[in-house]
This record gives structure tokens, C-alpha cells and sequence, in this order.
């Protein structure tokens, strides 16, 4: 699936104080996307995990690249990749369920960033593009996550998907001007609504 990759921010990880910094920007970008409260919760739960571990697992320096990607067909999703210099995570698979911890922690930091993730994946392949801009150092860092949130469609598609938009409107008697107004917004290639 090629994927088109805009707002791209490319920050350090290096101390704790970094967990606000990339929360705060990922949530604004998440922001701007469209996403509403709920689902930017989700997103700023996703990347306090994901720093976090870079803080406490992963040799306590990394990078964190967040953006927006948009597909052939115009779906878009907020991308993170978290990065860092640890020795890796020997089972990723366990490590996912909660409860599970290789430090003195709860255990359920991997386990969030799943389930607040339609997509999940560890040391994934990057374009060489991308790889070139931006993981220059990369050798420096081991392992990497990448997580995929997509930004939901409208609910009612499913059901209404063949729309036609019409409108009818007519002069109060009396009057020879009609006050009424109608508004089309476009939400895809194949659905508008009228209002």
C-alpha cells in the first residue's frame, strides 16, 4: 500500500521531559487530522507508553517520528514510529500482554499502545526515502515500533453510501424571493450531504 507522508515531526528522546513534548505535539497533530476527544486521548495514552519505554527499557535515548499518512484512495491515519537504543524486547509477543514487565513496572505499556493501535508493528522496513531523511542515525538505534491510527470515517457511510443530494424549496405566499438556503459538503469521491 503506498502511503503519502506530510506534517512529518522528528523529535529526540532523551529524559522525561520529553514524554509531554511528543504527547503534546502528537495530540495537536492528531488534532488537525480530525480526530475528536476521545480518539486523541487515544493517541496521547499510544505515545506517553511509547516514550516512556524509550525512558525506561530502551537505553533511555531514542527518536520519536509522528506524521500524518494518506492512502492511494485518501484514507489517513496518524503514523508513529518510536525508536531507541535498548537491547530489544526478546518476546514481543508476551511482552504485549499485560501484566507482563522485564522491569519493576506494572507491565501494561505495550499492552496499551496495541490496543489504542489499528496497527502495530516492531522493526518495521521504512521506504528508502524515508529511511534517508530521517533515520540517518538509525544504526545507533536497535529496535523500533510502529503504530498506525486511523482516522475514523463518518459512521453513517455504511448505510447511506449511494446519497443523491436534492433540495426543493418554494416562496412563502405573498413573496416573489425565497430565503431559503442550501449548504453540499463533499466528504468523498462519492458521498456529499446536504444540509
Amino acid at each position: 500500500m503506498e502511503v503519502k507522508r506530510t506534517h512529518i515531526l522528528s523529535l529526540a528522546i532523551d529524559n522525561e521531559s520529553d514524554v509531554g513534548v511528543c504527547r503534546r505535539k502528537a495530540v495537536a497533530l492528531a488534532n488537525t487530522m480530525g480526530f475528536k476527544d476521545v480518539k486523541n486521548g487515544e493517541v496521547a495514552i499510544l505515545v506517553t507508553e511509547l516514550v516512556t519505554n524509550v525512558i525506561k527499557h530502551g537505553g533511555g535515548k531514542g527518536k520519536i517520528i509522528i506524521c500524518q499518512i494518506e492512502t492511494e484512495d485518501h484514507m489517513k491515519a496518524l503514523e508513529v514510529w518510536c525508536c531507541d537504543a535498548g537491547e530489544g524486547i526478546a518476546n514481543f509477543q508476551e511482552a504485549l500482554k499485560d501484566g507482563y514487565s522485564a522491569a519493576e513496572s506494572l507491565g501494561v505499556g505495550l499492552g496499551s499502545i496495541r490496543r489504542f493501535s489499528d496497527e502495530l508493528e516492531i522493526n518495521p522496513t521504512a521506504d528508502s526515502y524515508f529511511r534517508q531523511l530521517y533515520f540517518t542515525e538509525l544504526p545507533s538505534f536497535n529496535n523500533c515500533i510502529r503504530s498506525r491510527k486511523w482516522l475514523p470515517s463518518k459512521q453513517w457511510l455504511g448505510k447511506h453510501r449511494e446519497l443523491i443530494v436534492g433540495a426543493a424549496s418554494r416562496s412563502k405566499p405573498g413573496e416573489s424571493l425565497n430565503g431559503d438556503a442550501f449548504v453540499v459538503t463533499h466528504i468523498n469521491s462519492h458521498i456529499s450531504i446536504a444540509a
